[in-house]
């Protein structure tokens, strides 16, 4: 046999080989596609029953969820028309309450208006309370010098019951003076007709002040008596600064006083003696 055709017989037996190989592997795979087509085909009708048992329930729930819509658009519905409500009551209140604000910006004025008053008059209190408390220590000064007041009246009246009880004693004293001088001056008189010289010595230079005068009764009480030498029959001149105001006559006399009466004849007529003048026996006019 020749060597080709041991080259031809093995291309054959090559060609046979493989052809039962590709025989066989085509076999195999015609088996194996099967089952993978059953299985798949199982698992398809299974994914599909499911899929139809979930459209199932889709469809229930789409159905639940439209029902769940419907009603949701009837309560949206009354949601709506309860919205209208609350926006009519929402504005109703926003103009009551800009009606409220205006009357609180007004009850602000008022109050600040009155704010104002209340500390004007708490200023005019303060102004009255210093007024009343000016007024109660003048009131107290009144008193104080009403009292002091009374204290001099009733000194004063002390001293008018002592006077009165001093002029009824100055006037026995004046009525006897009086008896005694009209004596004197006769007695003086027939010792001059008959020529004896007759002299009462000099006066004593003596000052003194007017301590009391009472023009009715025409009685001065002087603060020298008969301790600084002064006499009955003693003539003092009164005077004022530089100002003659008149003459006094001693008609009675006491250890540290004595008075008198004024010599109408010698008064200034523009002036009349008055407690605190000046009184000397060394400027006789």
């Amino acid at each position: 046999m020749s060597a080709l055709s041991k080259i031809f017989v093995i291309v054959l037996l090559v060609l046979s080989a493989g052809y039962a190989a590709v025989n066989s592997a085509l076999f195999a795979m015609r088996q194996n596609w099967k089952e993978k087509h059953q299985a798949l085909e199982s698992k398809s009708k299974a994914e599909i029953g499911k899929l139809q048992q979930d459209v199932a329930v889709r469809d229930s729930r789409i159905t639940e969820l439209d029902n769940r819509g419907k009603s949701l658009e009837g309560e949206v519905g009354n949601l709506k028309q309860a919205v209208d409500g609350l926006t009519r009551e929402r504005n109703k209140l926003t103009n009551d309450l800009t009606e409220r604000k205006m009357e609180m910006e007004g009850l602000r004025t008022d109050m600040t208006k009155i704010a104002n008053e209340i500390e004007a008059q708490r200023k005019e209190n303060r102004e009255y309370a210093g007024k009343i408390k000016t007024l109660e220590a003048e009131l107290d000064k009144n008193r104080q010098t009403m009292r002091d007041q009374a204290t001099a009246i009733e000194g004063l009246q002390d001293d008018k019951k002592s006077l009165t009880e001093e002029v009824g004693n100055l006037k026995k004293n004046v009525a006897m003076v009086a008896g005694e001088r009209d004596e004197l001056s006769k007695l003086i008189q027939e010792l001059a007709r008959i020529g004896v010289n007759v002299s009462a010595g000099p006066t004593p230079a003596i000052d003194g002040k007017v301590l009391k005068f009472d023009p009715q009764l025409k009685i001065v009480v002087i603060s020298v008596g008969k301790d600084r030498g002064v006499r009955i029959g003693h003539e003092f001149t009164a005077y004022r600064g530089s100002e003659y105001v008149g003459r006094i006559l001693i008609e009675d006399v006491q250890p540290s006083i004595a008075s008198g009466r004024p010599v109408d004849q010698f008064m200034n007529p523009k002036t009349s003696i008055q407690v605190g003048d000046d009184v000397s026996t060394r400027l006789l006019r």
